[in-house]
């Protein structure tokens, strides 16, 4: 699944989650552009589970003899999406099926679209939809999984924290550092078939919706019989491999500081939770992010300040870098049996590694 990069050529810099190769480099997080790849004439260049039960088969692949890398960049869910399609001819309808997908899942599943499945839900209707009951299932999942520290049910709480609209339009000291209670999803969620009623508490399912948005795509595109990576705001799902031979796609972490941690291949999944990110001062004087503690109803008070997780699905990646984060060593040594790598640093800069990023530098 990972490897690590031969050291005989160096990287040139880039964002915490990103591709590379001796010739190319693309910046996934945050947006950049890559040099010696082709862009779809039909995007808006930006520059810089429970998915599905069968996994979705790869389909016919056609010749890669003169396939090259195509990309395309859009906003969606709050983050750029960023796609990367290994083919011989410009992938138009492949880039276009990705865009439609993104925009379903965030006309359906964001807290923030008035209208919306989610939206309605938190306002006390019982709501008969396929996608929102995926989603509730995952999420009650993903609380089982992580022992209560990845609940759906954080919103007063983050709303409370001064996280009621959208991040780029927050401006200023917000919210206030109170505790609020969070309920359990097995007393407040009610989903009977694909209907999902809420009977106290209100939900977000921003990150698990974007990790699993990740998935379906990176899947979609595979169906296609495409080598391609799919990245959402830093967590990324892989299929097939960047050129003939690789093995996968070259990826790398960095620090908050920038200086590069991990480097490597994969054709499977990252996802990167971090407190530096999303955060803003409070009105009375302290500072919150978007990392909701579910024990306590306040932002998560961890010696972490960034997690990445490897995974073979993106929605478990996203999961258990959550988890860890807001639980600290003991949720780390508890995600092991999970996962395939564990990267989580300190504010101080020390690096805890475990799996395949055990070895990087």
């Amino acid at each position: 699944m990972f490897s690590r990069r031969s050291r005989s050529r160096p990287i040139p810099r880039c964002g915490p989650c990103r591709t590379s190769s001796s010739a190319r480099t693309t910046r996934l997080w945050p947006r950049a552009t890559r040099r010696g790849s082709r862009r779809s004439s039909s995007a808006t260049w930006s520059g810089g589970s429970a998915a599905n039960p069968s996994r979705t088969r790869r389909g016919p692949t056609t010749s890669r003899r003169d396939s090259q890398l195509w990309e395309d960049s859009f906003p969606a869910m709050g983050t750029t999406v960023d796609v990367v399609v290994r083919s011989p001819e410009r992938p138009l309808a492949a880039f276009a099926s990705v865009r439609a997908w993104f925009g379903m899942v965030e006309a359906r599943l964001s807290r923030f679209r008035e209208g919306s499945a989610v939206w309605r839900v938190n306002r006390g209707e019982a709501i008969h939809d396929w996608m929102l009951a995926e989603l509730a299932r995952v999420a009650f999942a993903a609380w089982e999984a992580t022992e209560g520290l990845v609940n759906p049910l954080i919103l007063e709480a983050l709303e409370s924290a001064g996280y009621d609209e959208s991040f780029e339009r927050i401006q200023g000291p917000r919210g206030r550092l109170a505790a609020q209670p969070v309920p359990h999803p097995s007393a407040a969620i009610d989903i009977q078939g694909t209907t999902v009623r809420l009977k106290r508490g209100a939900i977000d399912l921003g990150g698990l919706a974007k990790g699993w948005a990740v998935d379906r795509a990176a899947e979609l595109l595979e169906g296609m019989g495409l080598d391609a990576l799919v990245n959402a705001g830093g967590d990324l799902r892989a299929v097939g491999e960047e050129a003939p031979g690789a093995g996968g796609w070259m990826v790398a972490i960095e620090r908050p500081d920038g200086t590069v941690m991990w480097e490597g291949t994969t054709n499977a999944a990252l996802a990167t939770s971090s407190a530096m990110r999303r955060r803003w001062p409070t009105t009375d004087g302290g500072w919150a992010h978007h990392l909701i503690d579910p024990r306590t109803g306040l932002p998560a008070n961890s010696p972490y300040v960034q997690v990445t997780v490897a995974a073979e699905r993106c929605l478990w990646a996203e999961v258990w870098s959550k988890a860890i984060l807001i639980g600290g060593p003991e949720t780390l040594q508890r995600a092991s049996g999970n996962v395939s790598g564990v990267a989580a640093i300190r504010a101080d800069g020390s690096v805890e590694r475990w799996g395949c990023f055990d070895k990087g530098r």
